[in-house]
């Protein structure tokens, strides 16, 4: 029976950070211990690069790579919007707003009335509205409130 001889290889960026791992050979790769290979497969977070002949994990890196990643999240998730039905039937009806108070609460100042009626949509962004109305009513929590909106923005 014959041996196979696997070699277990990362495979580096222009500035020898890993960017993955494989096992046949290229241009910009090089061979690793098989505990090497599986910690990064295991770990697919971590940021290494490869310098004087042996890879360094660089936490500020993954720091920069996980805030860069939050920050695209929470730009996504301030796009998110629902209709203004939408808004008081799946947030202000179950929290226990009635369409009287709602509608009191949106007359209650002219800065909540502009962002209210000017729109057709509320955006999960619109910090004015969104942040009054869990002042309004403080059993909305954040999750809830993204849950909501993650269900049912308007598909575009």
């Amino acid at each position: 029976m014959k041996k196979i001889n696997i070699q277990y290889r990362v495979i580096l960026d222009e500035n020898n950070y890993v960017i993955g791992v494989g096992l046949n050979p290229s241009a910009n790769s090089f061979p690793v211990q098989k505990s090497v290979f599986d910690t990064i497969r295991q770990f697919p977070d971590r940021v290494y690069k490869y310098c004087a002949g042996s890879l360094i994990r660089d936490v500020q890196k993954e720091i920069e790579k996980q805030n860069a990643k939050k920050q695209k999240e929470a730009e996504r998730k301030a796009k998110l919007h629902i209709t203004k039905y939408d808004f008081y039937q799946y947030v202000c009806k179950p929290c226990g707003i009635s369409y009287a108070l709602l509608t009191d609460f949106v007359n209650s100042s002219d800065e909540i009335k502009a962002a209210f009626e000017l729109c057709n949509h509320i955006y999960r962004g619109n910090t004015v509205f969104v942040n009054a109305i869990k002042k309004f009513a403080p059993s909305i929590t954040d999750e809830q409130l993204d849950s909501v909106f993650e269900q049912y923005s308007a598909k575009e």
